[in-house]
C-alpha cells in the first residue's frame, strides 16, 4: 500500500512542476514591491497541489465524499481566481459559506439546532480565512496543516475512525510537497 503513496507523490510533484511552468509562462506571479515579504518574483497558486491530490483521491475512491469534494473544489476555484486577479472579499466569503454548507451536508450537521449551525458556520469560515491569510508566510500554513493532519491520522488510527485514512495520508503528502516548494528562509 505504501508504494501507492510514493507513486501519488511523484505524480503530484510532476503536476506541481507543470503548473509552475504554466504559471511562469502566463505570469501568475507575485512581483516584489518595496514593502514585500519576498525579493524575487514568486509563482502564485502553488496550493493547486491540494485540489489535485483530492481529485486524484476522489477518483480512486469512487467519489466517496461528493459534497465535501465539491466544497473543496469551490474554495480552490475562487482562491485560484483570486490569485489571478484579486476579487472582492464578499465573493470569497460567499464561496466559502457555500463550501462549508456542503461540508455540513456531507457530515449531516443540518440535523443540529439552527443556532449551533450558525456558530459552526462562522467558526468554519473564519478558520478558512485565517488559513488563507497565512498562506504566504513561508510555509506557516503548511506546517500548521501538517501538525493537524498528523494528529488526525493518529486519532483516526488509534482513537476513533472518523474518515477514510487514505484521504488523510493523501493530504499529508500534498502538504509535504507544498512545503518543499514553499518553506523558505526568505
Amino acid at each position: 500500500m505504501t508504494w501507492h503513496y510514493f507513486v501519488l507523490g511523484m505524480i503530484l510533484i510532476l503536476m506541481e512542476l507543470s503548473y509552475f511552468r504554466l504559471a511562469r509562462r502566463y505570469h501568475i506571479m507575485d512581483l516584489p514591491v518595496v514593502r514585500s515579504s519576498h525579493q524575487f518574483p514568486t509563482v502564485r497558486g502553488g496550493g493547486i497541489v491540494f485540489i489535485l491530490s483530492i481529485i486524484i483521491w476522489s477518483g480512486v475512491n469512487k467519489f466517496q465524499y461528493p459534497w465535501f469534494i465539491l466544497g473543496v473544489f469551490l474554495v480552490a476555484v475562487i482562491s485560484f481566481f483570486d490569485d489571478l486577479k484579486p476579487r472582492h472579499a464578499a465573493w470569497r466569503v460567499f464561496f466559502q459559506i457555500v463550501a462549508v454548507m456542503l461540508m455540513f451536508q456531507q457530515i449531516s450537521l443540518f440535523l443540529w439546532p439552527w443556532w449551533l449551525l450558525i456558530l459552526a458556520l462562522i467558526v468554519s469560515v473564519g478558520a478558512l480565512n485565517a488559513f488563507n491569510f497565512m498562506d504566504g508566510i513561508n510555509g506557516m500554513t503548511g506546517l500548521y496543516a501538517l501538525a493537524n493532519l498528523t494528529k488526525f491520522a493518529y486519532i483516526n488510527m488509534h482513537v476513533v475512525e472518523f474518515s477514510n485514512d487514505t484521504l488523510i495520508w493523501t493530504l499529508i503528502i500534498a502538504v509535504l510537497i507544498f512545503l518543499f516548494f514553499n518553506f523558505r528562509k526568505r
